[in-house]
């Protein structure tokens, strides 16, 4: 969905008969078949102690946070994600208005760079598919990250529309 979605959307905006109060309608429509059709998911239901226990829930938060602090690269992992996703999580809110204001483009470039930015993570998943030889690490993770900021940084520099492509898609 964040691979198609954006491209389907973006050429549903451009449409005069459907534009964004049309893609709003479609996308409802879609929720509201989603739950029709899970009226016919069969299961079989097993019930079990259902009861809510307060403290078998602080016993386990207490065991959860006792084995993240105790496991060092879990607690580093969840740390770093939660500091990239609170820096960089205002980006979605500021894309549009650069998008509109600064580079003079239309929602139908937005979503364009949403598929690139989906294509670009699919990208990466294939190369890592390919060349397992290329091992993940905190450290490659960590020095991920400043890329990202100084190709965010990037594109106040050079605001065009070719940069923010490199930008979502690399």
């Amino acid at each position: 969905t964040k691979f198609i979605g954006p491209i389907v959307a973006g050429y549903l905006i451009t449409l005069v008969f459907v534009g964004i109060p049309g893609v709003f309608f479609i996308n409802g429509l879609t929720f509201i078949f989603s739950a029709i059709s899970e009226f016919f998911i069969k299961y079989d239901y097993i019930p079990q102690d259902s009861k809510f226990y307060f403290n078998d829930f602080l016993k386990g938060l207490k065991d959860g946070f006792l084995y993240t602090l105790n496991h060092k690269q879990v607690f580093v992992v969840i740390i770093g994600a939660c500091l990239v996703n609170f820096f960089f999580a205002s980006y979605t809110i500021l894309l549009p208005l650069y998008i509109k204001k600064v580079l003079n483009q239309d929602g139908s470039f937005y979503a364009f760079v949403m598929a690139a930015y989906a294509i670009g993570g699919f990208c990466i998943t294939l190369f890592y598919l390919f060349f397992k030889e290329v091992k993940i690490n905190l450290i490659k993770m960590f020095i991920s990250i400043p890329f990202a900021g100084f190709a965010l940084i990037l594109l106040t520099v050079f605001p065009n529309i070719l940069g923010i492509l490199v930008c979502f898609f690399g």
